[in-house]
């Protein structure tokens, strides 16, 4: 026996020996007693009986003792060195045969616990780990959504992050067999932690359900317990999801309806453009995420919509593309819908909860901002402790527009930053990029041969609605399949323009920039700059529709003189001073493409004219006839021109001659002028025997029967010979040229 104050720090060895003091033998479990027989009549007890008595009860005392100081002394050892003596006492008092059951079976059940002389238990056995708690709740979720799962499709690498089954069979049904890099990075923190996110990551990268999914996880839990407690669903309004333009949102709202079909959770979008008693009908239905515009949510909110009246009991708020919400035009209704987000004191402290209407008990409201090009300015990092790298400059929001952004979201808690972009890539790296430079004619024509010698689903992109009507009328001009999407037009009008380019393989999207924040159109390959942009973050996300999960893309800019200087910012912004690689485009198809689009242009003037003259006079005609006036024919103008109902002689013949000249393809990648039979430098090489001709036009023919080249094909053909000496291929074609006009001089001599 000794005394626990003996324990002094004095190394393992004093330890294991005040251990080796402390083996005792436990007192085996209490169990119930069996039921005693009658007792028969009592009778005095032999002395020798007395005293065995005696001795028993002196021994029972000493035993006791033994034990109080055996406890005594293993509460004075540390937790593990509490464990490590259990299993040994465990190990010692287990039968040889139940020693080796147990180490066959590892997931056997833990092992009755040790109870001291005072009945509750002195040393108690460790509870299951985490890592196995976890493993189990994941084969159960697993196992739950088993028979929904479609054939081939694998969905464990979500069942780490704690997800409702029914959304698990959602993202099963969709195909999504495993994360992104953004929801791997976003999950964990939301789900499991409760944080508040600030998320950037590349376009395309997924970052829709990686605030999706907590979203849809939440309401999906919600709506069971209801169900299995017999009460209706929560009929408030649960998450908000805010979007800079009307295209995101609606598209937002259709990826958050399919993910949430499964476990009956709705999305309705609220966007401008659309009748406002329409949408007070979506309102009408309650449903529980709401996708919205700043002007419209906040229009209808002030009007007294009943579902939006409790903004500051939301379990979830969300900007999605962070960085436009503070632009012109956007701030002061977001300024607004946060005053009334935003809750009181109360209920920013910690451990404070509110209750949604329907009797739903709401965690703490979570914040997501999310956007391709935030950036959190280091004095913001600083202040909320956050670790990671220092926002970084070149093609980023600007700091002090989304440290005011960042500074004005009511963050109940300190938000995490989670930033997977790369570091020395602003853009996506399935994302190949190029520039063509010339003149403006030149640039028509280069927009000209690329869409008709790459066709496809292309997205051209200008910076002012004039220039998106001059181009769309001049596509038409030459046959190319082409629609238009500014914010002039009305809703209809744009949702048709959205549903022609998802659905056609080959059509060209000219656009402002209300599609280039986070549209996700598969298919689109190439991506055209018409214009160069005016920010290094507008160029992240115009060149962002396209390469959009697995694919890849390509992102050409057209530059005039006009722009060199702006391009030259962009390039140095983006961490590319030396500029883009140039695209391979001949001189003979932009000769061909030049020809062409010059046609174009005054094919469409002279049209645009008749049309604007066409126009006033039936304006003057109904405005004449309200007033009952007569108008005097003669009395006109000459020089102004007379309105005619079809088109004009001058306009046929252009149109005849646009029609031949786009009946013949351009020329091949690879044929140059020399392949027409046409040279400065070499007048004899027009007179080339017929036969050499014959073949050039045949290799030509051949080329346009193979059909198109894809645009990102042409510019990696170009890059992969970019290793060869430089004017190896000047001097080959020179070769080429002085044999190909000997062998015409030796034929005219003889």
């Amino acid at each position: 026996m000794f005394d626990a104050a003996r324990l002094q720090p004095g190394g393992k060895a004093r330890v294991r020996a005040v251990a080796a003091e402390t083996e005792v033998a436990p007192a085996p479990p209490q169990a119930r007693a069996p039921r005693p027989p009658r007792a028969a009549p009592a009778q005095p007890a032999a002395p020798e009986a007395r005293g065995g008595a005696a001795t028993r009860a002196e021994g029972e005392g000493a035993s006791a003792s033994s034990a109080s100081a055996a406890a005594a002394a293993a509460a004075a050892l540390s937790k593990t060195k509490r464990r490590r003596l259990l299993r040994k006492k465990q190990r010692a008092l287990a039968p040889a045969g139940d020693s080796a059951a147990a180490s066959a079976q590892p997931h056997a059940a833990p092992p009755t616990p040790v109870v001291g002389p005072s009945g509750e238990d002195s040393l108690r056995v460790k509870p299951p780990s985490k890592r196995k708690r976890k493993a189990a709740a994941e084969a159960e979720a697993l196992a739950a959504i088993a028979p929904c799962v479609p054939a081939g499709v694998d969905v464990s690498a979500w069942a780490p992050f704690g997800l409702h089954s029914t959304v698990l069979q959602a993202l099963a049904q969709l195909g999504f067999a495993k994360p992104t890099p953004i929801q791997a990075a976003v999950l964990p923190a939301a789900m499991r932690d409760g944080r508040d996110i600030i998320g950037a990551a590349e376009t395309g990268s997924g970052k829709t359900l990686a605030f999706g999914l907590p979203i849809l996880s939440y309401l999906a839990a919600q709506f069971a317990d209801a169900l299995s407690a017999g009460q209706p669903r929560p009929s408030a309004l649960a998450a908000l999801v805010l979007c800079p333009t009307r295209e995101l949102a609606l598209q937002v709202c259709a990826h958050l309806s399919a993910a949430g079909r499964p476990a009956g959770v709705t999305a309705a979008a609220l966007v401008g453009g659309l009748a406002p008693a329409k949408q007070a009908r979506v309102l009408s239905a309650c449903p529980p995420i709401l996708v919205a515009t700043p002007g419209r949510l906040w229009e209808l909110a002030s009007g007294g919509a009943p579902h939006l009246q409790r903004l500051d009991q939301l379990a979830f708020l969300v900007l999605d593309e962070a960085d436009r919400m503070v632009e012109k035009g956007h701030f002061a209704e977001l300024e607004s819908i946060l005053d009334a987000v935003e809750a009181s004191k109360a209920d920013v402290a910690v451990g404070a909860k509110a209750t949604l209407e329907g009797g739903a008990a709401a965690v703490r409201r979570q914040t997501f901002v999310f956007s391709a090009t935030l950036t959190v300015p280091a004095a913001l990092r600083k202040r909320l402790q956050l670790k990671g790298a220092a926002g970084r400059g070149g093609g980023r929001a600007a700091p002090s527009t989304v440290g005011t952004l960042v500074e004005r979201v009511p963050f109940l808690r300190k938000p995490r930053v989670v930033d997977v972009t790369d570091s020395h890539h602003v853009l996506a790296s399935k994302i190949s990029e190029a520039v063509i430079e010339g003149s403006d004619e030149d640039r028509d024509a280069a927009l000209a041969a690329l869409l008709l010698l790459h066709p496809g689903r292309t997205l051209v992109f200008c910076n002012a609605i004039s220039c998106v009507r001059r181009l769309a009328a001049l596509l038409a001009q030459l046959r190319i399949p082409c629609a238009a999407l500014h914010a002039a037009q009305q809703q209809r009008q744009r949702l048709r323009s959205m549903d022609r380019f998802s659905s056609s393989e080959s059509l060209a999207l000219v656009a402002t920039d209300v599609a280039a924040r986070g549209l996700d159109i598969p298919g689109v390959r190439t991506v055209i700059h018409y214009q160069v942009a005016p920010t290094a973050e507008t160029y992240v996300h115009r060149s962002g529709r396209t390469a959009r999960g697995s694919a890849e893309g390509v992102a050409i800019t057209l530059v005039t003189p006009g722009e060199r200087s702006r391009y030259s910012a962009l390039c140095k912004a983006l961490g590319k001073p030396d500029g883009l690689p140039r695209f391979p485009l001949e001189p003979a198809m932009l000769q061909a493409a030049r020809r062409r689009s010059a046609l174009a242009v005054k094919l469409d003037g002279l049209q645009h004219g008749r049309e604007k003259l066409q126009g006033d006079a039936a304006w003057m005609a109904r405005h004449a006839a309200e007033m009952d006036l007569e108008l005097d024919v003669e009395a006109e103008d000459p020089d102004e021109g007379k309105a005619t109902a079809g088109p004009t002689a001058r306009e046929k013949e252009l149109r005849g001659q646009l029609d031949a000249l786009l009946a013949v393809p351009l020329a091949a990648k690879g044929l140059t002028r020399q392949a027409s039979g046409g040279s400065r430098k070499f007048p004899t090489f027009a007179a080339r025997p017929q036969a050499q001709l014959a073949g050039a036009q045949g290799a030509m023919a051949a080329a346009a029967a193979a059909g198109p080249q894809d645009a990102l094909a042409a510019l990696r053909a170009k890059q992969s010979t970019a290793g060869r000496p430089a004017g190896s291929g000047k001097r080959k074609r020179k070769e080429q040229r002085r044999a190909v006009a000997r062998e015409t001089c030796g034929a005219e001599a003889e």
